[in-house]
């Protein structure tokens, strides 16, 4: 289980909360940040999945793109007239304080989903920032050894600052396929799996469910669309799993 936030954040948000329906502009937006020290672990495409499946649930959602190298900042442009609407704000981590006050005119926001760069850990002042506005951090990893290391040290930062956070196995291959001698096959759990879902529940709180490694994910992504929007495409359950489990954590309503 995460350790509670710090007793002054639930505070702060029910202050801002309080201010804003005074204001007649309703309850301040959830934050959800999705960080991880290292790349290639499936930031940008956890960002955009989630935010579908919030629009979808009729939330009014909103991206934060701070990684330089604008990878859902390029998704989004492509995407079909016809799409879900989906507000995309880009700043540079650099610039997250103007980013959220920015946001934080937005009329009507129900959520913001924050993209953030590889090596977070060298903007250590901005970075403190946006972990001290969001809800609920999203950590994710593929099941690799050299980035479930590096994750299980982001999460105890995160965890000495007492943020509410959370793994996510990403890009997993859950299952193999072995043959017997008799030609019979069956599927089980790959060693690199389950040990890394072992290290990371030691280390916090994991999606119980992980995101799968399919082709369906990677492909939709250069059609400016998330998997969870293509009907039948293999790896949108996953995601959908993921939201129920982010969506309660966040306290999202």
């Amino acid at each position: 289980m995460s350790k509670p936030r710090k007793p002054t954040a639930p505070n702060k948000r029910a202050a801002t909360n309080a201010v804003e329906r005074n204001r007649g502009a309703g309850p301040a937006p959830r934050w959800i940040s999705i960080q991880s020290p290292k790349g290639g672990v499936g930031k940008t495409t956890l960002a955009l999945n989630l935010a579908e499946l919030a629009a979808r649930d009729g939330l009014h959602v909103a991206l934060l793109d701070t990684d330089l190298q604008r990878s859902l900042t390029k998704w989004h442009l492509r995407r079909p007239e016809e799409a879900r609407h989906l507000l995309l704000l880009t700043r540079p981590l650099a610039e997250v304080e103007e980013a959220i006050q920015e946001l934080q005119q937005k009329k009507g926001l129900d959520l913001v989903i924050v993209d953030t760069p590889p090596a977070v850990e060298y903007v250590p002042d901005q970075t403190k920032i946006l972990m001290e506005h969001s809800d609920l951090v999203l950590v994710p990893s593929t099941t690799g050894s050299a980035d479930v290391e590096s994750v299980i040290e982001w999460m105890g930062l995160l965890r000495r600052r007492n943020v509410r956070a959370a793994f996510v196995i990403n890009r997993a291959n859950t299952r193999v396929t072995t043959r017997h001698a008799d030609g019979d096959e069956a599927a089980v759990g790959t060693l690199s799996y389950r040990d890394a879902q072992r290290h990371l529940n030691a280390a916090g709180l994991l999606c119980p469910v992980p995101v799968r490694q399919f082709e369906d994910i990677n492909n939709s992504h250069g059609y400016g669309v998330g998997v969870v929007e293509v009907r039948g495409a293999k790896g949108a359950d996953d995601f959908e799993s993921v939201w129920h489990f982010v969506r309660n954590m966040a306290e999202v309503r």
